[in-house]
């Protein structure tokens, strides 16, 4: 593992060296023999269209009824509920769409696209690798990034070395508009890769952080790599803060996982803050602590905003193969499943964090 170097103007989360405290608390869980909690697939209505069209190409076609009951009728693709799969339904057979017809006795079948598309080689091959969005700056490609947490206009992304924020998103064309942000240079400890983080790990990092043993399969340099984190953590008293103030930026840490952190980011970003959610929390940028402070206070004080509601300010939706010949609607309601509990947390978070700053709730 690489690490890398600390200068005096590092940013604070860099000194908990993080990627190596996240290598050992994973290496501790294997050990206890832990499982990740299954999550939602959110490919679900990308695999119930390629089954729609498999189907009707293995029968010759089929009642709307049927394909529902053999494709959602049990097992993970029952998310999908009847209404969903109808709304469906109706869009692959939009003349526009034309993957699939109905003849006069209710038997769907293949359209025009849809025999082009089944025809097609790699049409079985359901789960491509992660697709690569476009960015671009006043009309100029900048490059491509996997993406796959949430994002929405006024989303803070890194890229090449620094920080933009979201102007405009095409989800079908997976380009995304931006322009320069203010904070220019990024920590290091940004969120580099896609593969989420899973609450009980991000809890773990948390407890390492407290430890003092030294594991014996980390090296000299590994191990003094988590003596840094650790004296890190305790000179800014992290075991008791949870707002941790570094220029004009605030870091809330959760210590919770990728989907809990990316709603709070969402919350936040509803408000009118620049929020970017990170591996153990979100970054708010040009605020102070009292201001996050406020706006943490006032989503503890009002009922959760449900999942259906955040999921209007998320634009990047379409993320697996045949996403782009989902309707909208599906894909936001499918998110809004996915997301539903941790929605209804982050109320309770957010009083857990003012309540460990020591600030009293107006």
């Amino acid at each position: 593992m690489r690490a890398p170097y600390l200068a005096p103007d590092s940013d604070r989360l860099d000194h908990l060296r993080l990627p190596i405290i996240r290598s050992v608390a994973a290496i501790r869980l294997l050990v206890a023999r832990f499982v990740e909690t299954p999550e939602p697939d959110p490919a679900v209505a990308t695999v119930v269209l390629h089954q729609i069209l498999s189907l009707i190409v293995q029968r010759g076609g089929a009642r709307a009824d049927r394909i529902y009951a053999a494709i959602c009728g049990a097992g993970p693709l029952s998310a999908l509920g009847k209404a969903d799969f109808v709304t469906l339904l109706r869009h692959m057979a939009n003349p526009d769409i034309g993957l699939i017809e109905q003849a006069p006795d209710g038997t769907v079948m293949l359209g025009p696209q849809g025999e082009r598309l089944t025809g097609s080689r790699d049409f079985y091959a359901i789960f491509p690798s992660d697709e690569e969005w476009r960015i671009v700056h006043d009309g100029r490609a900048l490059g491509t990034i996997p993406l796959a947490n949430a994002v929405g206009i006024g989303s803070m992304i890194a890229f090449g070395g620094r920080r933009w924020r979201v102007a405009a998103i095409d989800d079908r064309g997976k380009v995304l508009q931006v322009e320069p942000h203010r904070s220019a240079r990024i920590p290091k400890f940004d969120r580099l890769g896609i593969e989420p983080i899973d609450n009980r790990l991000a809890g773990e990092m948390r407890l390492v952080l407290e430890s003092e043993d030294l594991p014996l399969f980390l090296d000299r340099a590994g191990q003094a790599m988590l003596v840094e984190g650790r004296t890190a953590y305790r000179k800014f008293a992290l075991d008791r803060k949870r707002l941790l103030a570094q220029g004009s930026n605030v870091h809330v840490l959760t210590w919770l996982g990728s989907r809990i952190n990316d709603l709070l980011a969402v919350n936040l970003t509803t408000a009118g803050l620049d929020a970017n959610a990170h591996d153990i929390g979100v970054t708010v940028s040009d605020v102070d602590e009292e201001k996050v402070a406020g706006f943490l206070h006032s989503i503890a004080d009002r009922p959760a905003t449900d999942a259906e509601t955040l999921s209007e300010f998320v634009e990047n939706l379409s993320t697996a193969k045949y996403d782009e010949l989902v309707p909208p609607a599906v894909l936001r309601n499918l998110w809004a499943a996915r997301h539903r509990d941790a929605a209804r947390a982050i109320p309770g978070l957010s009083r857990e964090i003012v309540s460990a700053e020591g600030l009293s709730q107006t």
